[in-house]
């Protein structure tokens, strides 16, 4: 019983859900909260159970060890011995582990009053082990080994996911979130080829065209080139500026604009969105010049997914035609392409190129024409559209696995056999 007790509690403490525990604990659950102060000192706990566990089993071995040999004296070690293994093994460990398994939270709850006083007890022999494995425990740096790391919480939810305790975009927040910290600006950013800027020359008409053509809330100013911005206007200020006078200055109405370096953090950028009340960022390259511009929405974007509104237009980067052929934008990234189609050839290094425009343009080394068609790999490229150096849409075809569609040919040759 002693050594069932003690190998339950190793397994109940051990599989025991600690986040139903602290929410049954912050319920009011008393029991819930004793198991979780108890698992709080985890070392010191398998350190006891792990005593008390041996104690017993020796225990027993010797006292089976007397019986067997005052009636068996020939074969008494052999019966000993055989008797001892199968009842520690069946009932101190294969059946208390299997229930402790099955009702971790329960047995941790009903044992962990009886474990504190035993933790107390045996407190000198487990403060000399824990002391005998403290160099053990720590990493060549010093610093100890996470609980739990950033990977396999990832693999972690996409079990929950395939359980059902968790919607697919649920679980893609929970990952955004994790993500966020690791991104940076750069990941993130509207490229200088896409920005819009007004020159601080224009007139007042030419701003407001643009206003009215482009529909943004905030616009950066440059002077004379877009590597020299010198403020932002926000559309707000000039629509009620031009109510007052229409030969409005531009200049007049600038803020000053927020400058940040391309490597960034997005969660840190986020701060100081926050903390200068700003919704802009221009960034900058390693030479001081523009590299594009980054707004609250893009970073709000990276833990919500795209938001749309009225004037938005809605851009499918990604079109299943057939099944393995695809019509998809230039400026899909390359790495969320091929998690699309489950397929990262080798010769394709993701982290070289940010979009499949770049990808394709860099295997062609030259500007395409609408129509050409090129391959990498399985991949077998078209080009639908242009809109001047840049591959707006492309057609993709992924051709079958070799290795693969060989197996196949096997399997079929020894059904007919």
């Amino acid at each position: 019983m002693l050594s069932a007790f003690f190998s339950a509690s190793e397994t109940a403490f051990s599989a025991a859900n600690m986040i139903r525990l602290r929410t049954m604990a912050e319920d009011g659950n008393k029991r819930a909260a004793l198991a979780v102060k108890v698992a709080g000192q985890y070392d010191k706990l398998i350190a006891t159970i792990l005593i008390g566990n041996n104690l017993v089993n020796i225990a027993i071995s010797s006292l089976v060890t007397v019986l067997a040999t005052s009636y068996f004296k020939n074969y008494a070690v052999a019966i000993a011995t055989g008797i001892t293994t199968l009842v520690v093994l069946t009932f101190g460990e294969i059946l208390p582990k299997s229930f402790a398994k099955m009702n971790a939270e329960s047995i941790s709850m009903t044992f962990a009053g009886v474990l504190r006083i035993l933790m107390t007890v045996f407190t000198p022999l487990s403060w000399l082990f824990l002391r005998l494995m403290k160099p053990f425990k720590k990493k060549e740096d010093g610093e100890e080994q996470p609980t739990i790391t950033e990977q396999e919480l990832m693999y972690m939810l996409d079990t929950i996911e395939e359980e059902g305790v968790l919607e697919e975009q649920e679980k893609e927040l929970v990952q955004s979130a994790l993500e966020f910290n690791d991104t940076t600006v750069e990941d993130i950013l509207t490229p200088r080829v896409n920005m819009v800027a007004i020159d601080e020359e224009a007139t007042p008409q030419e701003v407001l065209q643009v206003i009215t053509e482009e529909g943004f809330s905030r616009i950066p100013v440059y002077s004379e080139t877009v590597d020299h911005i010198i403020g932002v206007i926000h559309t707000r200020d000039i629509l009620q500026a031009a109510l007052l006078n229409k030969n409005f200055d531009i200049k007049k109405l600038m803020t000053e604009p927020m400058y940040i370096h391309r490597s960034m953090k997005i969660a840190r950028l986020l701060s100081e969105f926050q903390r200068k009340k700003v919704h802009i960022a221009i960034v900058m390259d390693d030479y001081g010049g523009t590299l594009g511009i980054v707004t609250m929405e893009d970073v709000l974007e990276e833990l919500v997914g795209e938001i749309y509104d009225e004037r938005d237009e809605v851009v499918t980067e990604f079109t299943e035609v057939t099944p393995d052929t695809y019509e998809i934008s230039g400026d899909m990234p390359v790495d969320d392409f091929l998690d699309e189609i489950d397929y990262h050839p080798a010769d394709i290094e993701e982290d070289d190129y940010d979009t499949m425009n770049g990808l394709a343009l860099s295997v062609l080394e030259h500007i395409p024409a609408v129509g050409e068609t090129f391959q990498l790999g399985r991949l077998t490229f078209t080009v639908l559209e242009m809109e001047e150096q840049k591959i707006e849409k492309m057609r993709i075809s992924l051709a079958p696995d070799p290795e693969k569609e060989a197996e196949k040919a096997k399997e079929k040759e020894k059904e007919k056999d």
